[in-house]
């Protein structure tokens, strides 16, 4: 089945100068200490887009309000169940602040050569290979980039600095 039928397409207006993209936080998320669920994993970016639920280095977010605020109406009955109203709170970050005030990996996979670099064509019904158009799709298709934070040591990361995140509302 194609990913099409399960994201919408969005558009949007994405002045790189501004460098601001969006996200849903999960009921266990606080917009003033964003990091992954696990800054310590070793997941591929293919895992990543391809699997939302494995607990990765990395932080998704979309350069589309409106993508972000199909994924809180989606995410509505899971919040609901870990213990909030079901509301679900969308922040926008600045990466421009944030990679002045955090040496960070930002991947856009809206761009080209990002995404065939991460997650590269392969024809669909390969035997032996994995089928990466339905992640290429996904991503596509919802505008995502991901941010990768800094590890220090073994046992710290540095989150998202509060300063780079805007709590724009409940939805």
């Amino acid at each position: 089945m194609s990913s099409q039928a399960f994201f919408p397409t969005f558009q949007t207006q994405w002045n790189p100068m501004d460098m601001i993209v969006y996200r849903v936080l999960r009921p266990d998320e606080n917009p003033e200490y964003l990091i992954a669920k696990d800054p310590f994993a070793k997941y591929s970016v293919y895992d990543h887009v391809s699997n939302g639920y494995l607990n990765t280095q990395f932080i998704s977010t979309c350069k589309s309000k409106a993508a972000v605020k199909y994924f809180a109406e989606l995410g509505k009955p899971y919040a609901k169940t870990h213990g909030t109203t079901g509301l679900r709170k969308i922040v926008s970050i600045n990466l421009t602040k944030l990679m002045q005030l955090v040496p960070s990996k930002i991947i856009d996979l809206t761009l080209p050569g990002e995404l065939n670099s991460y997650i590269p064509i392969i024809p669909p019904y390969i035997p032996g290979s994995k089928f990466h158009s339905k992640a290429r799709n996904c991503a596509t298709q919802v505008q995502e980039v991901l941010i990768k934070l800094r590890v220090i040591e073994t046992v710290n990361t540095t989150p998202i600095p509060a300063e780079c995140v805007t709590l724009l509302g409940c939805v």
